[in-house]
């Protein structure tokens, strides 16, 4: 229930119904929740966007952690497999994005930028201030094509999307260009490890979160392994991070493209991949 927090008593708008499962958004609060706090966003929570603007960032972090555990119970304690803790990386909640994808549209003549709401296809338009989650660099950017639309005709005609990626501090599109990545990690020693995403691929959609996340995985891993198997490879960004620990990487991957730039980016470091289409 999307807008609500337990304890709270709301009446609700149904959005999605599937078996027994219902989806629907929180229309009037009777009894409010002391963790509830003011939405920082006036799209919230029409916009699909967003699901937890409603709490502090901490308490996110724990629903976000106890539906994780709860999920991974469901299947796997049928199994008698035990969860162990499961430790949450955080960084900087806001401007965090580094693709997104702006849907155009007209209602009555008049033009909509944003993001779909909620179980729809309706756009809702993004705040004067732009997107919360997207940095300011490609706010920006979206502001200007706005304005670029309403002094130039050919442009304001029809539905659209318009896909971003930011690279370091530079907005490019997201079909149309690859981007190089950089990131300083202690894997134990700090080294920068460079990769390259090709255009509409894909890659890490937190961008404050790429080092811990590769220094985590780091940390889990074994010391040399005989081999490493990882599925859903991409371009090789975690073969990257794991050279160390192995001698041998082998990646599966649905993506040609991915698998050609896993080859390519893996080569240059010195590591030979064996790379195959899933």
């Amino acid at each position: 229930m999307k807008n609500a927090i337990p304890g709270e008593k709301v009446y609700t708008v149904p959005l999605k119904k599937s078996g027994s499962l219902i989806w629907g958004v929180v229309s009037e609060i009777e009894v409010i929740s002391p963790e509830r706090i003011p939405s920082d966003c006036s799209s919230f929570p029409r916009c699909g966007g967003c699901s937890y603007r409603h709490i502090s960032y901490q308490n996110e972090l724990k629903i976000k952690k106890f539906l994780l555990q709860e999920t991974l119970e469901r299947f796997l304690s049928k199994n008698h497999i035990q969860i162990p803790e499961i430790e949450i990386l955080s960084e900087n909640p806001n401007g965090y994005r580094n693709t997104a994808q702006i849907q155009l549209g007209f209602v009555g003549g008049k033009r909509l930028a944003g993001f779909y709401e909620e179980f729809s296809h309706s756009i809702v338009n993004l705040p004067e201030y732009g997107c919360k989650n997207l940095p300011e660099e490609m706010n920006s950017v979206f502001s200007d094509l706005l304005k670029k639309e309403k002094t130039e005709s050919m442009f304001a005609s029809g539905s659209k999307t318009i896909s971003l990626r930011l690279e370091g501090t530079k907005v490019v599109p997201y079909k149309k260009e690859s981007v190089t990545f950089r990131e300083k990690i202690s894997v134990p020693e700090l080294k920068e490890i460079v990769w390259e995403i090709q255009a509409g691929g894909f890659s890490q959609v937190n961008r404050y979160l790429v080092a811990s996340w590769l220094e985590k995985i780091f940390e889990l891993v074994p010391e040399n392994q005989d081999r490493i198997l990882e599925l859903y490879c991409g371009s090789g960004l975690i073969a990257i991070a794991l050279q160390s620990k192995t001698k041998k990487w082998i990646g599966y991957e649905f993506s040609l493209n991915s698998v050609k730039q896993a080859k390519k980016t893996l080569n240059e470091t010195g590591f030979i991949p064996a790379i195959s289409k899933l």
